[in-house]
């Protein structure tokens, strides 16, 4: 007898594998992304080899420079001390440069630039205000308020109204006092300033009377020295000397011999 033998299969269903939702995502981004960036420079490029591209870039060469309030300052020794000079590409031009420049200048106290595309650059200057002559040896010099050296003079008859300043240090030194100096009563009378020993100041006013200040001369000095002045005013005395060097314990005041 010849058997038969049936064999039966069933398949065994495997569950198929899912790939992560996250990697897709970032995969596509990433090809966007570099896709973008690709056109951008291809446009860029093409853009730049436009006609009206290279017409724009070749008007911004600086063609005008304008210098404002400027008296003792030349228009080209600003352009020395800057090294501007026209037909420059005005976009290499860096302003904090040329601002630095100019206010390492004495006569410059402030210094603004601006650029104004596509050919102009504006140059603002605020010059020091000269305010005392500083004799130094058999030198004198021009001051300015903020105790800068300016300039050497050769006629001191210009400036004969100018406070005068002596001893070392005395320029850098004044600006600390001149401003409360400068509220005084008696300040329109003031000669000359001495710095003595680089501690402190003797005043000399132009009635031929010396004031030596103490080491702080504050305001509270000053206006004792305002009201010694005007009762001295009142009297028939001749002052020579008002001595505030231990002020406010003690003043000493000197007058004149009496003519015999």
């Amino acid at each position: 007898m010849v058997r038969s033998h049936h064999l039966s299969y069933t398949p065994i269903h495997r569950p198929k594998r899912r790939r992560k939702q996250g990697q897709g995502a970032l995969l596509g981004g990433m090809l966007l992304a570099i896709g973008i960036c690709a056109g951008l420079y291809l446009a860029a490029d093409l853009w730049l080899q436009m006609p009206a591209w290279q017409y724009l870039k070749d008007k911004m060469i600086l063609n005008t420079i304008n210098i404002q309030g400027t008296q003792r300052l030349s228009a080209q020794e600003i352009m020395d001390i800057t090294g501007i000079a026209p037909q420059m590409d005005i976009m290499s031009i860096d302003l904090s440069v040329v601002k630095n420049r100019l206010e390492e200048n004495p006569w410059v106290e402030n210094a603004e630039i601006r650029r104004i595309i596509p050919d102009i650059l504006t140059i603002t200057i605020q010059e020091a205000i000269p305010s005392a002559l500083w004799i130094n040896n058999k030198d004198a010099f021009l001051v300015s308020r903020q105790g800068r050296v300016l300039d050497k003079v050769n006629n001191l008859k210009e400036y004969k109204n100018y406070l005068m300043l002596f001893g070392n240090n005395a320029p850098s030194e004044h600006i600390k006092i001149y401003d409360t100096l400068y509220r005084s009563a008696f300040f329109s009378d003031i000669l000359s300033i001495s710095r003595v020993g680089n501690r402190r100041w003797d005043v000399y006013l132009r009635k031929r009377v010396v004031i030596k200040l103490p080491e702080k001369a504050g305001v509270e000095v000053v206006a004792a020295v305002d009201e010694l002045l005007r009762k001295n005013a009142e009297t028939s005395k001749e002052l020579q000397m008002l001595d505030m060097r231990l002020f406010p314990e003690k003043i000493f005041v000197k007058y004149a011999k009496a003519a015999d």
